[in-house]
C-alpha cells in the first residue's frame, strides 16, 4: 500500500511541495528539478519503518520533453528560489 501525498518536511526540516522546484542531488543527477509526485511507501530495509520517494522531472534533450526520475526524500537538498 502507498500513500500520495501532497507536501512533507524531511528529516534536516525542508518542507517540499508537489510542484515547486528544489535542488536535488543524488547518484544519477544533480540540478534544479521540479517535484510532480511524493510517495510514502513500505520500506524495504525493515519491516517498521517507511520510505518517502520524490518524482522529479527531468528536461529531456529532445524539444519541449521531460523525463521522471524517482528520488529519495533526503536527496532534495534546498529549496530552488
Amino acid at each position: 500500500m502507498t500513500l500520495k501525498i501532497q507536501a512533507i518536511t524531511s528529516t534536516d526540516g525542508l518542507n517540499v511541495e508537489v510542484g515547486k522546484s528544489y535542488y536535488v542531488e543524488s547518484d544519477e543527477l544533480a540540478g534544479e528539478f521540479k517535484v510532480t509526485y511524493l510517495e510514502v511507501i513500505p520500506s524495504t530495509r525493515n519491516a517498521s519503518g517507511v520510505d518517502v520517494r520524490a518524482e522529479i522531472e527531468v528536461p529531456s534533450t529532445r524539444a519541449a520533453a521531460f523525463t521522471y526520475h524517482d528520488v529519495a526524500i533526503d536527496c532534495i537538498l534546498e529549496d530552488a528560489r
